[in-house]
């Protein structure tokens, strides 16, 4: 392996893929199953909708956590490129 001291980060990406994680924070409809009569289907409609709802809060507790990646990773973009700029600005000052 060569010795890399060179960080390079492609900020256009990065904001790419914050915007992918953006979009899939979002919420999403809910799909209800159908209502069905007859003869032992109560049961299993409370079945269903309690692992309905199972699914729903871990979907949500799923998109907060995208919904904070996304923001970090946001903000992590707009610091390293006011990073450069500021850098970039010093350098041309020698």
């Amino acid at each position: 392996m060569g010795d890399h001291t060179e960080l390079r980060i492609d900020t256009g990406h990065a904001r790419s893929l914050a915007a992918d994680l953006a979009h899939s924070g979002q919420s999403f409809p809910t799909l209800l199953p159908p209502l069905i009569e007859g003869p032992g289907t109560h049961r299993f409609l409370a079945a269903a909708t309690a692992a309905l709802d199972t699914t729903l809060r871990r979907a949500e507790a799923a998109r907060q956590q995208a919904r904070e990646l996304a923001d970090s990773s946001f903000s992590s973009v707009w610091e390293i490129e006011d990073a450069d700029v500021t850098f970039g600005a010093g350098l041309g000052r020698l």
